[in-house]
């Protein structure tokens, strides 16, 4: 039976739990016919089994999330480990390397997240890397989108190389090839026909329309040619907004990013952390008031309409909103010409924080 595959619900959550025949209902009226439950603790595993143990269709996923590692012990790896073994579980995650909270132990996140991988390769589970604005940027030495078996890049207008919409799909052996020709052909061999390897082109499996259109391709192709430029431009930008921000942050009056050790960021963005909202929100109006555009980073996902109506906070909120309050993006971008650049780095030394 064909039909749609939510590949990412937290539907254990025991705030949703507690109407999760409702949601079951409401999922199949929509057209879902399979579920990946992501669980980030053993309560919501066993959530997530009972609904398996009743016939629903769905895979669970298990995890210790970066800034939960602390909730956990010998114990629990163990028992982790002992679901992977049998497997109970379709995927470990989710888990990563979250350094954006100040309070977080990068060690501590470092020894979680490695011992979580090498249970997924121990049990032949693959791990899917989030690399979405990482090209060009490494982890000791290693490309990100490269870590894990399949690695996932954006070229949304946002990011460094750029066609618009889109983005690439990166995977460690050859054997994954015909598969993800045929999930971007609509599910037919199209690629192999133009190859002359089939005499026609058939419907092969699952699929959809994700080839990007030759105009597409096209502008991000100039841009691929012209990496190794657009990179050193970016670090340029940062590297000025880094050092000449640096008294600043002596001052205790703003925050500037940090990169871990054995990283190489891509320069994807620079920003400030203020002291708070109010100096946040005096700051983009001097700014602009002197030709400067500035934009905070993003509005949490609990606190948008969408997220008040559709969503739930999980936990206590110690950090979202109040980091997201605190957060100035500066401009950044290839063409930004570096008088412009200590324009803005003048501009902001002499606020009044």
């Amino acid at each position: 039976m064909y039909g749609l595959t939510d590949t990412h619900c937290h539907i254990t959550d025991e705030r949703l739990f507690s109407r999760i025949d409702e949601i079951m209902e409401n999922a199949k009226v929509a057209g879902v016919v399979r579920m990946l439950v992501v669980c980030v603790g053993f309560e919501e595993y066993e959530r997530a089994e009972q609904l398996r143990e009743k016939g629903y269709s769905l895979d669970i996923a298990l995890g210790f999330h970066p800034c939960d590692l602390y909730k956990f012990n010998e114990a629990d790896y163990r028992h982790l480990e002992e679901l992977a073994a049998c497997k109970k579980l379709i995927a470990i995650g989710e888990i990563g390397l979250d350094y954006h909270w100040d309070d977080v132990a990068v060690k501590d996140q470092k020894i979680g997240f490695i011992r979580q991988l090498k249970l997924a390769e121990k049990y032949h589970l693959k791990v899917v890397e989030d690399a979405a604005q990482g090209v060009e940027a490494y982890y000791h030495g290693k490309a990100l989108g490269t870590i894990g078996d399949f690695g996932c890049y954006s070229f949304h207008e946002t990011k460094n190389y750029t066609m618009g919409e889109g983005g690439a799909l990166v995977f460690q052996k050859n054997e994954y090839q015909e598969k993800a020709e045929i999930l971007r052909e609509k599910g037919t061999d199209r690629s192999k026909f133009f190859r002359g390897q089939v005499d026609k082109y058939r419907w092969i499996d699952y699929g959809s329309s994700y080839l990007p259109s030759e105009m597409n391709a096209a502008y991000l192709y100039a841009q691929l040619e012209e990496a190794e430029k657009i990179d050193r431009k970016r670090h340029q930008i940062y590297d000025y907004y880094h050092e000449g921000l640096k008294s600043l942050e002596d001052q205790e009056k703003i925050r500037r990013p940090f990169v871990p050790e054995g990283c190489k960021h891509n320069a994807h963005m620079y920003y400030i952390k203020v002291k708070d909202l109010e100096t946040r929100s005096r700051l983009i109006t001097y700014l602009k008031e002197n030709g400067i555009c500035t934009a905070f980073h993003y509005v949490p996902l609990h606190s948008s309409p969408a997220g008040r109506k559709f969503g739930r906070f999980s936990g206590e909120d110690v950090y979202t909103t109040r980091e997201s309050e605190r957060l100035l993006r500066l401009p950044m971008f290839y063409n930004l010409e570096m008088p412009d650049v200590e324009y803005i780095t003048e501009k902001i030394l002499s606020f009044e924080f």
